[in-house]
């Protein structure tokens, strides 16, 4: 069976990275332990890790031409981006639902301020500050809701192209098989071809030495 030549570096290379995460794996699983439902695709370390993956990959994959390699690089390197675009967008969201709720927080307290006036503004004040509350509360879930909405997306972008990644991936290999197979097929019918030339030369040669 023909060894492809670029098989074993890039088996180095992959079990060398794979070891060189080891100290990563654990500290990954508290993290999901810890925010329960948490996405530690998206933590600053593992980020940047597969980011130095990607770099490994593209860098040996270059020098040893190995197009597997390559495509690897690429697609990791699409992920990371994609990953940190979610990790920004979800940044942006809890930003300004801070933002917001602070907001909300003065206004409440300029209710607790107005209390201190004439029963009539009082309740008059008191009156037109919770309907400001109440738009203030709805645009801080309306923004929430909107940066989650956009996190979401990118996140399900990334896993879409993941998926599209790992089927062209699955594709490339299955032809490699079929073209693989296909050669040794015309290897065997070639050797018996051969066997059967040589027989039928051997049975001439036997043939003319009778006659003669």
């Amino acid at each position: 069976m023909p060894i492809d030549v670029n098989l074993l570096p890039r088996t180095a290379v992959t079990t060398w990275l794979r070891l060189a995460r080891l100290p990563l794996q654990g500290a990954e699983a508290l993290l999901n332990r810890q925010n329960g439902n948490g996405n530690a695709a998206e933590w600053g370390p593992a980020l940047a890790f597969d980011s130095f993956e990607a770099s490994v990959k593209g860098t040996v994959g270059s020098l040893l031409r190995d197009q597997k390699l390559q495509d690897e690089a690429t697609a990791a390197r699409e992920r990371v981006e994609r990953l940190r675009q979610a990790a920004r967008l979800q940044v942006e969201a809890d930003q300004r639902k801070a933002e917001a709720q602070q907001e909300f927080e003065q206004r409440r307290e300029a209710v607790d301020e107005a209390k201190s006036e004439t029963e009539q503004r009082k309740q008059e004040q008191q009156a037109r500050l919770q309907r400001e509350e109440a738009e203030a509360k709805r645009r801080v879930d309306e923004q929430a809701a909107a940066k989650e909405r956009e996190a979401q997306e990118a996140r399900e972008e990334v896993e879409s192209r993941l998926e599209d990644q790992e089927r062209l991936a699955e594709q490339r290999r299955l032809q490699a098989e079929r073209e693989a197979l296909a050669e040794r097929k015309e290897a065997v019918e070639a050797k018996g071809e051969a066997l059967k030339l040589d027989k039928a030369a051997r049975a001439t040669k036997a043939k003319r030495k009778s006659d003669s």
